[in-house]
């Protein structure tokens, strides 16, 4: 039942708000709140509101929630910080404990949620879904919107939609010739963009089943030993479970 959330089975501890997750006492299951999850860095002029959501279309091993944060999308909205917000943003720690063995050095980390879109979604251009991000101190936040200065300083891996709903990662990462390379090795498109961040495996999988239904989005990631490329960056694929 868990596999799409917690698609590892070798952890130390977590956290989640998913009261059918209970039976794991590495897991601890908590009130969805922003005091609780130690939401932070919130964006001004957006809301996540929390919902009563819909019915989804169909059935899947893992029950429906009973309550989600809720992102608005008004037409014309571009991102959270524009003239028009759209959706919203913030950063998240998870609760104190947690906080501090991420603090502590730890080298593996995975991160997981479940989403539905509106049954008449429209997918115009693009949109970015929550994602994982790191670094040093605080240049570990902001590293995205274009940013240049210091980018070796941080990362940000977000799932996003594009045209049609095809899926891809949204990637800011160190700007080194060999991430590049590696990054335009992965199927079946790479996009890079030397001012913004690149576009890895675009097409690798779709979107269209979050439409009307619940999918479970989880990112393994784990950084590599200096001196060598062994970190790992892997997707679990939202058009294959709930």
């Amino acid at each position: 039942m868990a596999e799409g959330l917690i698609p590892v089975s070798n952890f130390k501890s977590g956290f989640t708000t998913c009261t059918d997750l209970h039976e794991d006492d590495r897991v601890v299951v908590l009130a969805l709140t922003d005091s609780t999850l130690g939401v932070h860095k919130v964006n001004s002029g957006t809301t996540h509101k929390l919902v009563c959501p819909p019915t989804p279309s169909d059935a899947s091993d893992l029950p429906p929630p009973k309550e989600a944060w809720e992102a608005f999308y008004p037409e014309g909205s571009i991102n959270p910080g524009g003239p028009n917000p759209g959706g919203f943003g913030f950063y998240l720690s998870g609760p104190e404990s947690f906080s501090k063995q991420l603090q502590g050095g730890a080298l593996e980390v995975v991160m997981s949620y479940r989403m539905m879109l509106q049954t008449d979604w429209e997918w115009v251009k693009g949109g970015k879904l929550p994602g994982w991000f790191g670094g040093v101190g605080n240049l570990a936040y902001s590293c995205t919107g274009g940013r240049q200065d210091q980018r070796c300083q941080c990362f940000d891996i977000r799932p996003m939609w594009r045209t049609s709903g095809l899926g891809e990662l949204y990637t800011y990462l160190p700007l080194t010739d060999e991430n590049e390379e590696i990054l335009k090795k992965i199927p079946p498109k790479f996009v890079g963009n030397p001012k913004y961040g690149l576009s890895v495996g675009r097409g690798a999988y779709k979107w269209q089943k979050a439409v009307g239904n619940w999918v479970s989005v989880a990112c393994r990631i784990k950084l590599n030993d200096v001196g060598h490329t062994n970190g790992i960056n892997f997707s679990h694929n939202p058009s294959q479970n709930q």
